[in-house]
């Protein structure tokens, strides 16, 4: 009879074990889904351009370039923002989160400072803050790359 025991709980045990294994595989694949929340499509960038020569404004602490989307080209969904952090060069896409399926690219003017509009929703978005949403309808932060520095060119890819 002991025998008979031994088997039983050695069985539960196993079954346990193979319940606890497949509960946190489903844990482990269900927080790697949907790391990237952003609601603008992710697509290949590697845009590479000289600061003094095609981006003058960036520069300049604060400043600001906006580069259109080129057809064919690796620059984002609908172009890109370029921010000059105090030294620091921040790249967002200039696709509005607002609407995606629009392709609105976001806007900028002399005297924004660091603000960039959604001509499409009126949404506005601060890249001093990683281009966080500042107003409604806005929720989400414009979609954000990486920079790189080389020499007197800036890269962004992703």
């Amino acid at each position: 009879m002991v025998c008979g025991r031994e088997k039983l709980t050695d069985l539960n045990l196993a079954h346990m074990r193979l319940i606890s294994f497949f509960f946190l595989l489903n844990i482990l694949l269900l927080s790697s889904c949907g790391k990237d929340n952003n609601p603008v499509p992710d697509v290949q960038v590697n845009f590479k351009a000289s600061l003094a020569a095609e981006l003058p404004r960036l520069t300049q602490p604060g400043g600001v370039e906006l580069v259109d989307k080129i057809a064919g080209g690796a620059n984002g969904v609908a172009g890109l923002v370029l921010y000059n952090k105090n030294g620091v060069y921040l790249a967002f896409d200039r696709c509005s989160t607002v609407n995606p399926e629009k392709l609105c690219a976001v806007t900028w003017q002399e005297g924004w400072g660091a603000l960039v509009k959604d001509p499409c929703s009126g949404a506005y978005f601060d890249l001093s803050v990683g281009a966080a949403a500042s107003s409604a309808p806005a929720e989400k932060s414009l979609r954000q790359y990486t920079v790189i520095v080389e020499g007197n060119y800036i890269r962004v890819v992703n």
